[in-house]
């Protein structure tokens, strides 16, 4: 049987901007957030908030599904 898991979004958030060769001070821009509050996230020394987090998701064009990955048991 296959569960879904959620992993840390602000790892996946940083592999996309690396993935995609965005600068993250371009990213943290169109997020409306400042560029050291998203490198202090994405190294895992802030959470990010909800409204960020969304606002992520909506610059990066990513679902919820992006988050999720299936496991097995």
């Amino acid at each position: 049987m296959q569960k879904s898991k959620i992993h840390d979004p602000a790892r996946i958030i940083d592999d996309i901007i690396c993935t995609t060769g965005l600068k993250k001070s371009v990213v943290a821009r169109r997020a409306g957030m400042d560029k050291e509050a998203l490198c202090r996230s994405l190294q895992g020394r802030r959470q990010l908030r909800a409204h960020e987090l969304l606002s992520l998701m909506r610059v990066l064009e990513l679902g919820i599904e992006d988050f999720l990955r299936m496991d097995k048991d």
